[in-house]
């Protein structure tokens, strides 16, 4: 645990997290315990921020009290680490939203402490670390459920340092862990993106550049670790590590041979997991002076077997090639096997050393699915082909046996010494079955009437025995599965209390059992179910069935033509005109709503809408649609076929084929059934209008004729702010559909009062949802959601801050490199940094500086900066680790320069007389130094010298990235230096007179020079009394600050011949 160890630094950074979060089992039982040390742990600022945010965890795990709670908000004040704050705020913020009665009380306190902190810190995007919490509960059922995610930061960059999401279950003031899932990939993004570093000629170079910083620490390397992990009920049941030898493993292509190769021999896997799904006990004393006793113990083995074999052709050779393995044909056979075992004891009753008298449930679940599948792969031909063969022999799906609710009595003599004489009596007697009291139930569920049932009955009333005694029941049910050629049977036995009383729990009482049977069923044999893709110019030869249509000239077709051609072009318009007047009718219609007060509301006029749709414009008048049938005038591009072979080669199945017209910019998709009598079809045509505009139609039934949807998406404007509307539309639709939208929305209503949305019991137009998406400021968004019945209003905060136009998908991918990248640049004498803050400072003349570098001990590159003494230019030396073709460009851009090298953490450096921009990679966020920041988004702790030290002058900072000289004449012409100043006026220190010096370098001329420019600093000063004789200057740099005072730097220096 860290504090607590001596060698913590030589564990990894998992390990210490995993030893922190272990701690939330033991808070269980020691709460105020666990409290304790992962208090220590928060608090100490030293720590990694992962440490402190993951120990904020566990803490409230403890329930800590109001008045705790409050104590580490105020403190939380003066929080530098802006990743920990973000952490603690959100998710404190959402346990205010919390329904369970256990977190009540940290509840109200998360309230009073969320009133206490700044609400900037809720304003912190999506880069920072973030808890999120959802739960709900039902207080007279005593059930209820919670999910938690926590995204765990140390950089701002898009990757999470690491992710814990959990479900948990409430019952009968219980709760269980269900599920939880995490995942670490701290360093991955870099091992994946950066290039390969294997020279270190000019590394030499590089690191004798640095040695002017005497000061200077390298940060550690980030290795290349990845892993993830699930437990269920508490338990880890997998794990997977990825490191730096599985990463380089990975990439090398003789292991993709030899795996080829393996499946070419065969090769079989086998693979057993046992776990202990549960073990609980429970014991509180009982009025009768001995102990009670609940206990569950479930145990469950998970089994597989896996057999590949590959069939290549033509056969590999020694080296393979990419080019090789594009001309091949492979067929792959595999036959897995799964199963999973659980067995469950439920005990209630009396536990001594002497005496044992309880009542046991036991149960048992066994399945087992074998599977054969094959698999063929031309990848020449474009052509893909799984088949799923039958099971051949009859086999148990799931099987429940007899004892799965099987309760007895278990009783043992009160001598511990006679073990063998425990008695064991089920309470529900055996009884000899009585003639015909077997009932045995056949149901055959025939392909064309599934609501039908048959019923056999063996046993005649008059026969039927007093339910004096238990009456062991015998059913079996069975169903065909249409087309497929199965016949499940499920087989239930059963022998009950519920003689004594028709109840719930005399219905458990006893033995059940169920067993669920596959076998084949009577008929035409089937071969496998088949699933078949091509792609390219030959998919047009592997259909199945010619896809026609009605008579087009038929008045119904034409009215159906039409409504196509309405939703694809758009109402009637003018030549000046733009397809958003179909939508004015909406926005027009939006304005006359009073529901919604907020300003993103959509409230404008048709004119207004129409000037600021103006983007969305299109020159280009759309021809109307010739053709209902992209297939008459182009081949399909894709074409896939699932379907049943049979041995009698009857056609079942569906079949997909795909067109796409680039001149339209439409695309077309039809999905028929290859039966021969069956004229069953979908239809969807989509079209692209414009980069603003897309509509499409969905249609389906007999000949695409019985039901239909219509979709139209429009991007653009509103005022400044981008904007997207989407509408559906049905036409018509199954009543089994309308049913279920009406539940649907029915629950969504009571979940929006729940969360306070914004509601509106309007009427809008019928058969018709639509969706507005507005923008009215880059962290926040605005939904609104008009159904026929009621319009909803949300505005929340953006999941990522690249979404700023809708308008603009196209470009969305380069948007987001870009916004990804971190910025640094300078205009005039105002430098701002990674992190977006801004410092005035005057760069001192013909001395290098340090503007950004890899800061690991790699070295990738380093960007100096210097001004020289006669035009005072600001000259940019850019140094790269190494030098391999491809990977660094440089190229004219505008009118400066700009130098390429992704692949090194360097994006862009961009250079002009007048102005410069630097531009890192997101992976390399947090690993940056120099003037331009760590770019790690703490802007708390921006000024961090060469040291690691924190100073609070931006002139202090950037002196300190200054790349001093010994001596005027070095070949730099720098005639400067850094060192410790002494305070030259009277100080009087706790009553004593006292000698100051600083604790932060202060640039000064070399002896010899005298300073021509100066400027301002405010630094620290470590004092003592005069009378001491110690050498101040020995780990000066290290000492406290007692006061600051403001001195001058210099920042121009004129040397003398004679100067050494």
């Amino acid at each position: 645990l860290p504090v607590f160890g001596n060698q913590i630094l030589l564990f990894p950074m998992r390990v210490q997290v995993g030893a922190v979060l272990a701690l939330k089992v033991i808070a269980k039982k020691e709460p105020k315990l666990v409290q304790n040390v992962v208090l220590q742990i928060f608090v100490n600022k030293d720590l990694h921020p992962e440490l402190r945010m993951v120990s904020w965890i566990v803490l409230f795990e403890t329930k800590p009290n109001m008045g705790l709670v409050i104590t580490l908000a105020r403190a939380l004040q003066k929080e530098p680490n802006l990743q920990v704050a973000s952490l603690v705020y959100s998710h404190m913020k959402a346990l205010t939203r919390s329904t369970h009665p256990e977190f009540s009380l940290i509840a109200a306190a998360s309230r009073v402490a969320i009133k206490i902190l700044s609400p900037k810190l809720d304003k912190l995007s999506f880069r920072y670390s973030k808890a999120f919490l959802l739960d709900g509960y039902e207080v007279p059922l005593m059930v209820g459920a919670a999910g938690s995610a926590f995204f765990i930061n140390d950089a701002a960059t898009i990757l999470p340092r690491a992710v814990v999401t959990k479900a948990r279950a409430y019952l009968a003031g219980a709760a269980a862990d269900i599920l939880e899932v995490g995942v670490r990939t701290d360093g991955i993004q870099e091992a994946l993106l950066k290039s390969p570093f294997v020279h270190e000629d000019r590394l030499p170079r590089m690191k004798q550049v640095l040695k002017a910083l005497k000061t200077f620490k390298a940060l550690p390397n980030k290795q290349p670790l990845g892993s993830i992990y699930v437990k269920v009920l508490g338990q880890e049941i997998a794990f997977a590590n990825v490191d730096k030898a599985v990463l380089e493993q990975a990439i090398i292509p003789e292991l993709a041979g030899e795996a080829l190769k393996a499946m070419q021999n065969g090769t079989a896997f086998q693979y057993a997991k046992p776990l202990l799904v549960a073990e609980v006990r429970h014991i509180f004393p009982s009025v009768a002076g001995v102990p009670m006793e609940f206990s569950l113990y479930a145990a469950a083995v998970a089994a597989g077997n896996l057999k590949v074999q590959a069939i290549i052709t033509p056969p590999l050779t020694e080296t393979i090639s990419v080019s090789h393995l594009m001309k091949t044909d492979v067929k792959l056979t595999a036959e897995v096997s799964p199963s999973i075992t659980l067995q469950t004891f439920a005990v209630m009753g009396l536990n001594t050393g002497f005496i044992q008298a309880a009542s046991m449930a036991k149960g048992k679940i066994h399945t087992f699915l074998p599977l054969k599948v094959e698999a063929k792969f031309d990848i020449t031909k474009a052509n893909f082909k799984i088949k799923a063969f039958p099971i051949v022999l009859p086999v148990h799906a799931l099987t429940a046996r007899s004892e799965y609710f099987d309760f007895e009595t278990l009783a043992a003599a009160g001598n511990i010494k006679a073990l063998n004489a425990e008695r064991i009596t089920p309470i529900v007697p055996e009884t000899v079955v009585l003639k015909h009291s077997q009932e045995a139930y056949t149901s055959m569920i025939t392909p064309g009437d599934l609501s039908s049932e048959t019923i056999k009955t063996v046993m005649s009333p008059a026969e039927e025995p007093e339910l004096r005694t238990s009456v062991p029941v015998h059913k079996t049910l069975c169903s065909v599965v249409p087309h497929i050629g199965v016949n499940v049977c499920m087989e239930i036995m059963s022998c009950d209390a519920t003689f004594i009383k028709n109840t719930t729990i005399y219905n458990m009482i006893g033995q059940h059992g169920v067993h669920i049977n596959i076998v084949r069923a009577d008929g035409p044999a089937v071969e496998g179910l088949e699933l078949e893709v091509q792609l390219g110019p030959k998919a047009a030869k592997k259909l199945l069935k010619e896809i026609s249509f009605a008579d087009t000239k038929t008045p119904k077709v034409k009215a159906v033509l039409q409504k196509l051609r309405k939703v694809l072009e758009g109402e009637k318009m003018n030549k000046n005109s733009s397809f958003f007047s179909h939508n004015k009718l909406f926005y027009s219609q939006s304005t006359s709503s009073h529901s919604f007060s907020s300003s993103s509301s959509v409230r404008s006029s048709k004119s207004h809408l129409s000037k600021d749709l103006s983007s969305g414009q299109s020159s280009q008048s759309f021809k109307p649609i010739q053709s209902r049938f992209l297939g008459d005038s182009v081949p399909p591009v894709v074409a896939i076929i699932a379907r049943v072979v049979r041995v009698d080669r009857k056609l079942l199945g569906y079949q997909l084929t795909a067109y796409l017209d680039m001149p339209t910019s439409r695309v077309q998709i039809i999905v028929v059934s290859i039966a021969v009598k069956n004229n069953w079809k979908m239809c969807a045509d989509g079209v692209l209008l414009s980069k603003h505009n897309a509509g499409a139609r969905i249609a389906w039934g007999a000949e695409c004729q019985q039901y239909a949807i219509t979709i139209n998406a429009v991007t653009g404007h509103q005022g400044p702010s981008p904007m997207a509307y989407l509408k559906v539309k049905c036409e018509k639709v199954p009543t089994i559909i309308t049913n279920y939208a009406k539940s649907v929305a029915e629950y969504i209503s009571n979940a929006a009062q729940m969360t306070g949305l914004a509601i509106s019991n309007e009427k809008n137009i019928e058969r018709q949802i639509e969706l507005i998406i507005l923008v009215p400021t880059e962290r926040t968004l605005d939904i609104i959601i008009k159904t026929p019945t009621v319009s909803y209003n949300l505005m929340i905060g953006l999941l990522c801050l690249f979404l700023t136009a809708f308008s603009k998908i196209c470009e969305f991918a380069d948007d987001l490199v870009s916004v990804e990248l971190a910025k640094c640049s300078k205009v005039r004498n105002t430098l701002t940094t990674f992190n977006h803050k801004k410092y005035n400072y005057e760069i001192p003349l013909s001395c290098n500086q340090v503007l950004v570098q890899d800061c690991t001990s790699e070295h990738k590159f380093i960007v100096l900066i210097k001004k020289d003494d006669v035009f005072e230019h600001e000259d940019l030396n850019i140094k790269v680790a190494f030098f391999d073709v491809g990977t660094i460009r440089i190229e004219q851009k505008g009118q400066g320069i700009a130098l390429y090298a992704p692949g090194h953490g360097l994006q862009e450096v961009y250079y002009t007389s007048d102005q410069w921009m630097v531009y890192v990679v997101d992976w390399m966020k947090g690993q940056t130094c120099g003037l331009c920041g760590k770019a790690d988004g703490e802007i708390r702790q921006e000024y961090t010298t060469p040291s690691g030290d924190l100073t609070k002058s931006s002139v202090s900072f950037a002196h300190s990235w200054v790349l001093p000289v010994e001596s005027c004449r070095d070949a730099s012409q720098c005639h400067m230096k850094l060192e410790s100043e002494k305070l030259e006026k009277q100080v009087i220190l706790n009553g004593q007179e006292s000698k100051c010096y600083s604790v932060e370098p202060v640039l000064r001329c070399l002896p010899g020079c005298v300073p021509i420019r100066t400027t301002p600093v405010t630094i620290g000063y470590h004092c003592m009394s005069t009378d001491t004789n110690l050498n101040m200057f020995d780990g000066i740099y290290e000492k406290s600050v007692d006061l600051r005072e403001t001195t001058d730097a210099h920042v121009a220096c004129r040397c003398t011949e004679q100067c050494a």
